[in-house]
């Protein structure tokens, strides 16, 4: 008798310990299922999809956040893990969310592969960084050139004004290529408006290819002065003659701009001497400037 009460009492502690260390492994399981953010990171870092499509699904937050406000998405961004963007566009992760600079996503991007990505899944392009420049004009002054171009494609408004009163008209005329002024004019953009200062964004140009990209335009009013009582398109043709832009000099002319335009006293032949420019003297002697 004694020894079956024996029995059972073993029977229910080895019963016991058994339930203990099944609850035991079950709990440790669980435990290790929950991913960590550096194994997270890690997934994101190596770009591998799979991993970060797991540890989603094993219950890390989308929404996640660092201590400075950066989500998932913008980490990625930030190491151009085209796989791993990819993965949480499709996941529905927010793609307007600031961090804590109030510095949204598209502004990490470092490639036009993660831009075309973004803007895909429909962005929003007209927002501003931490300094109150809107986008485009931010990729213009700090971006590969590239991505501007392509944003001319996309829905874009190029009337948004930095702090000081600019738009992405003048940026792009001061920082950009001929290449991405000609696509903006493929789109319509109206080069012939003026800022606080009476100008066309021509007036703030010295690359001599974007001179010319502009000068493809019509409208320009050859006898508008600006609030300093400068003739602008005279300005830019005696900034040509200053920089041996004969090219650009002679569309000018070809224009209608006044060949003998004097500012401060400066003419065209003036400044083309003092330069000891022979070749600039001679294409103003040559269509009787002198």
């Amino acid at each position: 008798m004694k020894r079956k009460m024996r029995n059972r009492i073993l029977t229910s502690i080895c019963y016991l310990i058994f339930i203990i260390l099944l609850g035991g492994c079950s709990f440790f399981q669980k435990k290790d299922s929950i991913p960590s953010v550096e194994e997270v990171y890690n997934s994101i870092l190596l770009d591998d999809k799979y991993r970060l499509n797991r540890y989603l699904m094993g219950g890390f937050p989308l929404d996640y956040q660092d201590s400075n406000g950066k989500s998932l998405l913008i980490t990625a961004l930030e190491n151009n893990s085209l796989n791993s963007i990819t993965l949480l566009l499709n996941r529905n992760i927010d793609l307007d969310k600031v961090d804590n600079s109030m510095t949204a996503p598209i502004f990490y991007v470092r490639s036009l592969e993660a831009l075309k990505l973004l803007c895909e899944n429909n962005v929003d392009l007209n927002v501003v960084d931490n300094q109150k420049d809107p986008l485009f004009i931010n990729f213009v002054k700090n971006k590969p050139l590239l991505y501007s171009e392509y944003l001319t494609t996309q829905k874009i408004n190029f009337q948004m004004q930095d702090k000081n009163g600019w738009n992405s008209l003048f940026w792009s005329g001061v920082s950009g290529n001929s290449n991405l002024i000609r696509k903006m004019i493929q789109e319509k953009v109206n080069f012939l408006e003026i800022d606080n200062k009476g100008n066309y964004p021509i007036y703030y140009v010295y690359d001599q290819d974007i001179l010319l990209e502009m000068l493809s335009i019509k409208g320009y009013d050859f006898k508008k002065k600006n609030l300093n009582n400068e003739l602008i398109m005279g300005e830019v043709y005696l900034r040509a003659v200053a920089n041996g832009y004969i090219d650009v000099v002679k569309k000018l002319l070809e224009m209608g701009v006044n060949p003998y335009y004097t500012s401060y006293g400066e003419n065209a032949i003036k400044i083309a001497k003092d330069n000891e420019n022979v070749k600039m003297i001679k294409f103003l002697n040559d269509n009787d400037i002198k």
